[in-house]
């Protein structure tokens, strides 16, 4: 096999296409995928922050009327003891009043020189 040497460049690329460059599928920047990727974390973002703000103002409702509810409750109870306090108050001055008059009327017995009921015999 005999190999001939020629000062002859032959060229067996695709016809028309520049030397030292490659046809490629055009693709997007990469500024252009930054900012779709930017611009949808940011979506994703705002929309957490939405549904956290959303759970966050439930919890504080949740809590202003087991607040309130506590509230009334409280109220109530503290109602029911002042009434007692005042039946209380009402049933030691009847019994000392009682008392009083108890004791009166023993007295006045005694000065009259009359019975005692209290005393049995």
């Amino acid at each position: 096999m005999k190999y001939y040497f020629t000062d002859k460049l032959y060229h067996h690329g695709v016809k028309g296409q520049k030397w030292g460059f490659r046809k490629q599928k055009r693709r997007p920047s990469n500024n252009k995928i930054k900012k779709f990727f930017k611009k949808q974390k940011s979506e994703f973002l705002q929309g957490m922050h939405e549904e956290q703000n959303r759970i966050h103002e439930q919890n504080m409702r949740n809590a202003a009327q087991a607040q309130q509810s506590n509230m009334q409750e409280h109220n109530r109870i503290h109602e029911q003891n002042m009434r007692n306090v005042v039946q209380s108050q009402q049933f030691m001055n009847q019994t000392v009043q009682q008392a009083v008059n108890a004791s009166n009327q023993a007295a006045s017995l005694s000065i009259t020189g009359g019975t005692n009921p209290f005393m049995f015999g």
